[in-house]
This record gives structure tokens, C-alpha cells and sequence, in this order.
């Protein structure tokens, strides 16, 4: 597994030095492997921005992408998770079932965010 991880960035890093464009899918790839293995958040979101942002990418692509970034920053405990599935649901409505995780992170979000009652 781990030959093959290290194989995998190889040939990411090996293709961007050589000015070779990574697909959509590719980043998408490489951005969850940043994210649950190799624990690297940071990196997962830029991997993702690119992915979402890649005039290549089709639309459910871009919006799986965008689901990604709001992960990520919902696992950082950022207030940028929220404004990343906003984002998901206000342009990727088309994409049902990406829009449709989006909302319920914007309401888990929400109900986190609720004071918890003394009942």
C-alpha cells in the first residue's frame, strides 16, 4: 500500500514538473489522499480548489470537489466548512446528490452551532 501511495505522488510530482496538466479526477484523487491518509488538510483543500476550479471538469466533478473542501475544513473545525457547502448548494444544484450532502453539513453545522438546552 504505502509503495504504492509513494508511486502515486511520483507521478503527480513527476507530471507537474513536466508541465503535464493533472486530469480533475487526478486532484481529486490526490486531494482525499491527503485528507485520509496522509492527514494533510491543507494541502487536501488546494488539491480540491484545483480540481473544482479545472475548466475541464464537468460539473458533478467540480461539485464533489467543492464537497471536499467542506469536509476538509469542517475536520479543521473552520467556519470556512459552512461557506463551502453554501457554495455547493448555491451553484450546484444540478448535482443533486453533492448538493444534497452539502445541506445536511450545513445542518449539522447549524445544530452544532445551537446552544444545547437544560432540559
Amino acid at each position: 500500500m504505502r509503495h504504492s501511495v509513494i508511486a502515486l505522488l511520483l507521478a503527480l510530482t513527476m507530471s507537474a514538473g513536466a508541465g503535464a496538466a493533472q486530469t480533475p479526477a487526478v486532484l481529486l484523487q490526490a486531494a482525499s489522499h491527503q485528507q485520509t491518509v496522509a492527514g494533510n488538510l491543507d494541502s487536501a483543500i488546494a488539491l480540491y480548489r484545483r480540481a473544482a476550479g479545472d475548466r475541464r471538469a464537468d460539473r458533478a466533478t467540480a461539485a464533489r470537489a467543492l464537497v471536499g473542501v467542506g469536509r476538509a475544513y469542517e475536520t479543521m473545525g473552520s467556519a470556512e466548512a459552512r461557506r463551502a457547502s453554501e457554495r455547493v448548494v448555491r451553484e450546484s444544484g444540478d448535482q443533486p446528490a453533492h448538493a444534497d450532502v452539502a445541506r445536511t453539513r450545513l445542518a449539522t453545522l447549524a445544530a452544532k452551532d445551537r446552544p444545547a438546552h437544560d432540559g
